[in-house]
C-alpha cells in the first residue's frame, strides 16, 4: 500500500458552484454544514503561526514521514464521530476534514489533569494551515444553512489576505528548567503492580498487557506548549508529533512513532509496533542491539501478541487476504522498536467511525485478551491515562490518518505530567520494565540542554 496523499477540489474549482450543493444539501437534511474555502499560500512555520493565534482551541499534526502537516486554530463545527462520517459521506468537498482525538478508554477514574479535555474531541477547524511536502494550502470554514448566501463568500476570502500575510514571532529555545516532583507509581508499587501482572500470565489469564507511569515535572516558570512541542520534535526522527491546546490553556503534546491506522479509500494501513531496545554509540553496537529484536525471545513473544491482536481487529473490517509485512526496525533517536505492516481491503460498510470503535486499544498499547487488559489497567494504574495511548488525527473523505497518543504529557502552567509504558509478558521483569519505560521518557530529549533535577 503506497503512503500517496493528494489535495482535490482545489483553488480552481468553482466555489460557488460548490456552495450551491453544500447549501442544498444542508436544506435537505435540516442540519448546517462546514463548508470549507481554500487557497494556496506561501510557504511558512506552521507551528509558529498557530503560537500566534490568538485564544482559543489549538491543534497541531504531522505524520511520520513528515509529509503532511497540519495546524488549526479554533472549532467551527463540531460532531459526534457518527454525524462526522455521515457528512463526509454526504458532502461533495473533498477537501473536508474532521479532526480527532479521543480517550485511551472510558474512564470513571478521573483526574484533574484531564478535567479540561473532552473525552471525544471530533471538529472542523474554523481555521487551518495544511502542507503536502512542499504545498501550502490555507482552508477557512464557514457554516452554512439555510439563510446563508453567496455573497458571504467574499467577505470569508478577504480573511486569507489578513492570516496569510506576513509572519510574527519564531520558536524559542528557552524551555524553562524542569524539577522532577514525582513517580506515580513509585518503583515499590511498580514492583507490585508487575508481579500481579506476571502472576496474571502464569496463570493463563493473560498473554500481554501494557502498563504505564506517570512521571511528573515543575518547572521554574510557565511551559510554553509550543516552544516544548518543538523543542522536543526537532531532536526525534520517524515520530509523529501533535499537539492540543484547550480553550483554557491546558494542552497534551505527543512525540509518538506509532501508527494506529491509515485509510486510503478502502485500504487499510496499520501498525504492529512493539518490542524495545536501546540504541547503540557505535554502529556496531547499535546493530548488535538491533539483532536482539529478533533474536530474543520475549522481545519476539511481545511484538507476535501486538501482530496476532492486530490481524484479529483487521479479520473484523476487510476482505481477505489480511497482508502481513515481515518485520523490521524502527529506529529512533534513543530507542529502536520493531515495527510491522499490516494492509487490508475494507469491506463495503466498514468507515472510519467503525475502525475507530475496533481497532484501539490495540496489544500495543493496552494488552490481550483485550477486555482482561483492560480492566486490570483500570485496578492497577494509580491514575487516570485520559488521551494518553488514545486516537488521535484526522478523518477525510477519501484519506484518513490516526496514530497513538503515547510518549507524551499533559502540560497545566508549570506542570508536566509525562505518560510512558512498557509491555509486560511471560519473561519480563519490574527493573527492565521500569527501565524500559524510562527510556521512553520523551522529556530525556531536554535533559542535556536544560537543568532537569532528578
Amino acid at each position: 500500500m503506497s503512503d500517496k496523499i493528494t489535495f482535490t477540489n482545489k483553488q480552481g474549482e468553482n466555489a460557488s458552484e460548490i456552495f450551491a450543493q453544500v447549501k442544498e444539501l444542508s436544506i435537505s437534511i435540516n442540519q448546517p454544514l462546514p463548508f470549507i474555502i481554500e487557497k494556496e499560500i506561501s510557504p511558512l512555520d506552521i507551528r509558529a503561526r498557530l503560537k500566534d493565534f490568538g485564544r482559543g482551541e489549538k491543534f497541531y499534526f504531522r505524520t511520520r514521514d513528515n509529509r503532511n502537516e497540519l495546524g488549526a486554530f479554533r472549532a467551527a463545527f463540531s460532531a459526534s464521530p457518527e454525524k462526522a462520517e455521515e457528512i463526509l459521506k454526504l458532502s461533495p468537498q473533498d477537501n473536508l476534514f474532521f479532526l480527532i482525538a479521543l480517550r485511551f478508554t472510558k474512564s470513571k477514574k478521573k483526574d484533574d489533569v484531564w478535567d479540561e479535555f473532552p473525552d471525544g474531541l471530533c471538529f472542523v477547524p474554523e481555521i487551518m494551515i495544511r502542507r503536502l511536502d512542499n504545498k501550502y494550502v490555507m482552508q477557512y470554514c464557514m457554516v452554512i444553512d439555510s439563510k446563508i448566501e453567496p455573497e458571504e463568500l467574499n467577505k470569508y476570502g478577504k480573511n486569507y489576505e489578513d492570516l496569510s500575510a506576513t509572519e510574527k514571532s519564531s520558536h524559542s529555545d528557552n524551555v524553562p528548567d524542569l524539577e522532577h516532583n514525582q513517580y506515580l507509581p513509585d518503583k515499590e508499587a511498580w514492583n507490585r503492580i508487575i508481579s500481579k501482572c506476571l502472576n496474571a500470565i502464569n496463570a493463563g489469564d493473560l498473554k500481554k498487557i501494557v502498563m504505564s507511569r506517570r512521571i511528573d515535572y515543575r518547572a521554574v516558570s510557565p511551559i510554553n506548549p509550543f516552544d516544548l512541542l518543538i523543542s522536543l520534535d526537532n531532536n526525534q526522527k520517524n515520530n509523529y508529533a501533535m499537539l492540543y491546546q484547550g480553550k483554557n490553556g491546558k494542552s497534551f503534546i505527543s512525540i509518538s512513532p506509532e501508527r494506529l491506522y491509515r485509510r486510503e479509500n478502502e485500504k487499510i494501513s496499520v501498525d504492529a509496533l512493539s518490542s524495545t531496545v536501546d540504541r547503540g554509540e557505535t554502529a556496531e553496537d547499535d546493530a548488535k542491539l538491533e539483532r536482539l529484536l529478533f533474536d530474543d525471545a520475549k522481545l519476539q513473544r511481545e511484538h507476535q501478541a501486538v501482530i496476532d491482536g492486530v490481524e484479529k481487529s483487521l479479520a473484523a473490517l476487510c476482505n481477505h487476504p489480511i497482508k502481513i509485512d515481515p518485520p523490521k526496525v524502527l529506529k529512533l533517536s534513543r530507542i529502536q522498536h520493531l515495527l510491522a505492516r499490516i494492509t487490508g481491503q475494507l469491506k463495503n460498510d466498514v468507515g472510519d467511525r467503525k475502525i475507530i470503535e475496533t481497532l484501539p486499544p490495540t496489544p500495543a498499547v493496552g494488552g490481550t485478551p483485550r477486555e482482561v487488559a483492560a480492566d486490570m489497567i483500570s485496578q492497577l494504574e494509580p491514575f487516570d491515562r485520559g488521551w494518553y495511548a488514545g486516537p488521535i488525527g484526522y478523518w477525510g473523505k477519501h484519506e484518513s490518518e490516526i496514530m497513538v497518543g503515547i510518549r507524551s504529557m499533559a502540560i497545566e502552567g508549570e506542570r508536566a505530567h509525562v505518560y510512558v509504558g512498557s509491555g509486560i509478558v511471560e519473561g519480563s521483569n519490574p527493573d527492565g520494565e521500569w527501565r524500559e519505560t524510562e527510556s521512553k521518557n520523551v522529556m530525556n530529549s531536554l535533559i542535556a540542554r536544560t537543568d532537569v533535577k532528578i
